[in-house]
């Protein structure tokens, strides 16, 4: 009886495996997009983490939030922003950075609801938030040519 329940686990595992994955839905329009992208000493990895979201969905506004960074993070994202109104940079100063990432989320959040429309460089957050999404990167995160259609 095991031998026969096993098999049919087996089969029924092979089978689902072999089965095409159904794609998610797309849309070629839809919901405003803002990166938010907590920093510490990114320097490394925010340059490009920029270059990927800006070229991959290229709509999309990147704001990274610089927990009062010491390696030059800044300095990579205000020549980003320099170049391009989409990206912005959010910094936090010590003693009031470096307390936790939730903290300087909550903070950031606060900052960009504050800014009046002509501050939001095309994503203002006036009107329904229910037409911007909110999407929490990590600093050396990345995103596919899919994700925003997605």
């Amino acid at each position: 009886m095991g031998m026969i329940l096993f098999l049919l686990f087996f089969t029924h595992q092979i089978l689902s495996a072999t089965q095409p994955r159904p794609k998610p839905p797309t849309a070629k329009s839809g919901a405003k997009i803002h990166f938010l992208i907590p920093a510490l000493n990114e320097v490394q990895v925010i340059g490009a983490t920029i270059e990927n979201l800006r070229s991959t969905v290229p709509d999309a506004r990147v704001v990274v939030i610089d927990d009062a960074s010491d390696d030059g993070t800044d300095r990579v994202v205000r020549a980003h922003a320099a170049k391009d109104p989409l990206v912005t940079l959010l910094r936090r100063e010590l003693p009031e950075a470096r307390q936790n990432k939730g903290k300087a989320m909550n903070w950031a959040v606060r900052q960009l609801l504050a800014r009046s429309p002509s501050e939001s460089a095309g994503h203002n957050l006036e009107g329904e938030l229910s037409d911007h999404v909110f999407v929490v990167l990590d600093a050396d995160g990345r995103v596919g040519e899919d994700f925003a259609p997605q």
